[in-house]
């Protein structure tokens, strides 16, 4: 009787041994499958504020570079209708158009004295990179295309620096030397420069001068930066064109 009582305690012990047992391993069960459900949620939530920091950005890129594509559209159209009036200029110089006026010839002439100006809407772009959020964009196209851009961004800097330079430390000062004063080519607002009445030129005289070799070489090489220019615009207009476009295909 005492032996069979001390199996069934023992039996008794087991049985609660393995619901202790069973208990526990159910509880290991719901930590990790809390922690999964945590971990997913957390996911989850960082994902969505990854993407609307994605959407963000693209829209914001969306922004300056449809702005961009604006201001160069109007930077191209002013750069071709200043290449458009020294190439006219020169055929006036060349003797190969006639019938031109002094004054208008001297408004052709100004045409060469302007700088066409683009300030680039990049901010987006540059506190992406500085960030290091351009990295949400995850896609290799848009990069090859921002390569693009930069490179073309580089080449008209290269060409803005070239006629600063045509006009402050080169052309401009052998005019001078052979004129006194350049005002007297161009035509340009009395009430804002000055032009002694010594340094003036008459119409005969004007059109004389123009037309020497060296003079027309002078000319020419403001040509060729134009061209120059016009080449720089079109090259980003195309490159700010695609990464719209891309943009709003993501």
């Amino acid at each position: 009787m005492f032996f069979l009582l001390r199996q069934l305690r023992r039996l008794e012990l087991r049985k609660r041994t393995g619901r202790y047992f069973l208990y526990a391993i159910g509880e290991i069960v719901l930590v990790v499958v809390g922690i999964l459900i945590a971990l997913a949620i957390n996911n989850w939530n960082e994902e969505r504020k990854q993407e609307k920091q994605r959407r963000e950005l693209i829209e914001s890129l969306i922004t300056d570079f449809t702005t961009n594509v604006e201001r160069l559209e109007e930077s191209v159209s002013l750069v071709k209708r200043y290449h458009a009036d020294i190439i006219e200029f020169l055929k006036v110089s060349a003797g190969e158009i006639e019938g031109l006026s002094a004054g208008e010839t001297r408004a052709l002439a100004s045409s060469t004295q302007y700088q066409v100006i683009f300030q680039p809407a990049i901010g987006s772009y540059q506190m992406a990179l500085s960030t290091g959020t351009i990295g949400l964009l995850e896609d290799e196209l848009l990069n090859e295309l921002f390569l693009q851009w930069e490179q073309g961004y580089s080449h008209f800097q290269v060409a803005k620096t070239w006629g600063a330079n045509w006009a402050l430390g080169e052309s401009l000062p052998k005019l001078r030397e052979k004129l006194g004063s350049v005002h007297t080519l161009f035509d340009l607002p009395a009430d804002k420069y000055y032009l002694p009445k010594i340094f003036e030129l008459s119409d005969e005289e004007f059109f004389r001068f123009i037309g020497q070799k060296e003079v027309y070489g002078i000319f020419e090489s403001r040509q060729w930066l134009l061209r120059n220019h016009e080449t720089a615009f079109t090259n980003l207009k195309e490159a700010a064109e695609k990464i719209l476009a891309r943009l709003k295909a993501l």
